[in-house]
């Protein structure tokens, strides 16, 4: 279902969708039904004649109830809750040879791949006073790091040689008007990370928010070729020349012509300047002319890393469209993919654990990865069915042993129980789960650009 021309009546003249406990059960049946499950199991190659008592839909609904419900440690603890789940006397090895198959990384990918497909639901849209009412969606782009067992250094290898010789990059790409990730790679954390960003083409009338080190002139050009939008971070090492001061001091006027590091040197406290810059031919890359909008930091970090006192946003969305205020604040969502890292993390168990596999650690990093899009499509499915605007991911997240063991049993079975256990999980989290404080979130958070949830009456 896409964006395309969606916007929100401010007066509510607009009908809200909502969504139905009958079609989220039909939906979570058709991606983690068993039948599903034991076929993708089939393919890939994990599930074959004999399963040793190890069925594909076993063994991944058992762990993400695991993974999803509380702390793991080691794979014994997912060994016990497998035993526990099934209500089986499998050992130890048998399970570890099942999760040490090049077919568990395959299924993982292929179950996250499908939960990405069918249980990705529009929460968010522009009112049509925003102005981000004219983008299709905003992508949002970045990466995060892990280390493993120094093992694995062969096939992980890593940026830092010494304290963790062995890791491995997660490259998200992630909607905002869908508030989950669309696409996942994972790498070896050596690799560039700008080959990981989405094809130009694919955004077409979107807009494009990245953090430094995606910063690439190359890459922006062709994405501005393609009729697509960006506002990145860009790094202090840039240093264009300003050909414009579209609004600034008379000190950034009084430079026009000349570097901007130059200009910035001597800029007053509280300089925030819209200008028109550009970057010299370097390479094969021809000259860049672009929007860049400059803001002096107030708590600048003092590192060897991030020693630059402003915030740089290199944008090629015209004056007319976005002001220099609306762009810094478009770019500060960008901060909902750290959100998402944070679940990923703190409440999906994407982490180390003490293995030498490759199969095994690869396998649940895509396992993590399903549990938390699990979990941010029930904290959306509550929003749709509640019509409940203020519904926390985080705290969804926070929620799901209350429920998630028990839905995803409940799936197995084919069972009439699904539906009143969907009720009461959603009863719970429309309590339980409510954001802190959206008239903040209105004023200075996710929905401070006229931005508007989905569901409401």
């Amino acid at each position: 279902m896409g964006m395309r021309g969606l916007f929100f009546d401010q007066e509510g003249e607009t009908p809200m969708p909502t969504l139905e406990i009958a079609e989220i059960e039909k939906q979570l049946k058709a991606c983690l039904g068993s039948r599903c499950l034991d076929e993708c199991g089939r393919q890939n190659g994990l599930e074959q004649r004999r399963h040793r008592g190890i069925s594909s839909s076993g063994l991944v609904v058992s762990l993400l109830a695991s993974l999803g419900s509380r702390r793991i440690e080691s794979l014994a603890d997912l060994h016990r809750d497998f035993q526990a789940a099934s209500e089986s006397t499998v050992n130890y090895k048998p399970f570890y040879e099942k999760l040490d198959k090049p077919g568990f990384v395959r299924v993982m990918k292929a179950v996250f791949e499908s939960i990405v497909r069918q249980l990705t639901l529009q929460v968010i849209g522009p009112l049509k006073s925003s102005p981000l009412s004219g983008f299709d969606d905003l992508i949002l782009h970045d990466g995060t790091s892990l280390s493993l067992h120094e093992d694995l250094r062969s096939e992980f290898p890593s940026r830092f040689t010494k304290c963790h010789p062995a890791g491995a990059a997660l490259h998200v790409t992630m909607s905002l008007w869908q508030q989950t990730a669309l696409k996942v790679q994972i790498a070896p954390d050596r690799e560039s990370e700008r080959r990981f960003l989405p094809s130009a083409a694919s955004l077409k009338n979107k807009l494009l928010l990245a953090d430094r080190g995606y910063d690439g002139l190359a890459y922006l050009s062709e994405v501005d070729g393609s009729g697509g939008f960006f506002a990145v971070r860009i790094k202090s090492q840039g240093n264009p020349i300003i050909e414009r001061v579209l609004s600034g001091s008379k000190h950034l006027r009084s430079h026009v012509g000349r570097r901007l590091d130059e200009a910035l040197a001597r800029a007053p406290k509280s300089e925030c300047a819209d200008l028109i810059v550009t970057f010299p031919p370097r390479g094969d890359r021809g000259p860049c002319t672009y929007r860049l909008i400059v803001e002096r930091l107030r708590n600048p970090r003092k590192d060897h890393k991030h020693s630059d006192t402003w915030m740089r946003v290199l944008t090629n969305v015209g004056s007319e469209r976005l002001s220099k205020t609306q762009v810094l604040l478009a770019y500060r969502l960008r901060w909902q993919i750290e959100l998402f890292f944070k679940e990923l993390k703190s409440y999906a168990n994407l982490r180390r654990f003490c293995t030498r596999k490759k199969a095994i650690a690869e396998g649940l990093f895509w396992a993590s990865l399903c549990t938390a899009a699990l979990k941010r499509y029930f904290a959306h499915a509550c929003q749709l069915n509640r019509s409940i605007a203020a519904i926390s991911s985080r705290r969804v997240a926070m929620c799901a042993h209350t429920f998630l063991g028990d839905v995803l049993s409940l799936l197995q079975t084919n069972s009439s129980q699904l539906q009143p256990a969907l009720e009461r999980a959603f009863t719970l989290l429309s309590v339980s789960a409510r954001r802190s404080n959206p008239a903040r979130e209105k004023r200075c958070g996710l929905l401070s650009l006229d931005l508007a949830p989905r569901g409401l009456p």
